[in-house]
């Protein structure tokens, strides 16, 4: 699929006209000025496969694209919201992250939690830049406030500082300095959406490798960010927090997503798991 940026639609009008102009064009009821941006994040998220690792070795796993992630992100967005107590939050903004947090990912795909790096996150940001400046429509006030929301999925990680960049350097910083709990609350709903996922194909399938990896992964966050953002333990208990530490302790000899070089070992995991008799596939 082209880029954003160099998409082009049927009816060969530039993709980046300016709304006014339109004005001049509405004998023409099969055009406007946004279809082109619409198509491609209807078009780009459904092309992106999620948790293709492990369904490589296990199909029985639900198939899941960046469109399902993002509407399942966002139904839970709707209902813990208004359960968070903390009066720094700022909702709208995290919602708008919340809705353009994978739009890096269309021009780069879905990668792993274990396998992301400091290169991943920067062409995301790239791609990001790339899309939304290239849309004349929107107004510098706009842009900006675009470019706050995608950050703030980068506040919790402290590794990731986009060190020497024109714009997202200074950005984060202020995020990180004022408004930390938008990344820590869009944080929490993400990895409990990767939770939620795993459970899922743990009851269709069985699959206990993918739920002891993401429970690895993330439940120890998640039981930081249950004591520490108000509201939040209503969506991680600890009664989950309790289920999911005996799930892992009674799973502990399953290897991990990772080889000791950093090579993948998601196919030993499973292996490892159906010689034992944990699952079949």
């Amino acid at each position: 699929m082209p880029t954003f940026y160099k998409l082009k639609i049927e009816t060969n009008v530039e993709p980046y006209q300016n709304p006014a102009r339109m004005k001049k064009q509405n004998n023409r009821p099969h055009e406007h000025f946004f279809l082109p941006h619409w198509i491609m994040f209807q078009d780009g998220y459904k092309k992106i496969e999620r948790w293709k690792g492990y369904r490589d070795v296990n199909p029985n796993i639900p198939f899941q694209t960046n469109l399902d992630h993002q509407n399942g992100v966002d139904f839970l967005t709707q209902f813990v919201l208004p359960s968070i107590g903390s009066t720094s939050l700022r909702r709208r903004m995290t919602n708008t992250g919340v809705k353009n947090h994978e739009v890096g990912e269309i021009d780069n795909g879905d990668t792993l939690w274990h396998n992301k790096t400091k290169d991943k996150h920067t062409k995301e940001l790239t791609s990001f830049d790339k899309m939304f400046t290239s849309m004349e429509f929107l107004s510098t006030r706009s842009l900006e406030i675009l470019r706050e929301a995608f950050l703030i999925q980068f506040i919790s990680d402290e590794k990731v500082t986009f060190k020497g960049h024109p714009w997202a350097e200074k950005m984060l910083f202020e995020l990180r300095k004022n408004h930390e709990e938008d990344g820590r609350v869009l944080n929490a709903i993400e990895l409990l959406d990767y939770v939620l996922f795993a459970m899922r194909a743990f009851n269709g399938c069985k699959d206990v490798v993918i739920l002891k990896h993401v429970y690895c992964n993330q439940v120890k966050k998640l039981d930081e960010y249950s004591r520490t953002i108000v509201g939040f333990d209503k969506w991680w208990t600890t009664d989950h927090s309790k289920t999911a530490h005996k799930f892992m302790r009674k799973y502990k000899d399953i290897p991990g997503p990772k080889g000791p070089n950093g090579e993948n070992n998601i196919p030993n995991a499973y292996a490892y798991a159906i010689q034992k008799g944990y699952m079949s596939i």
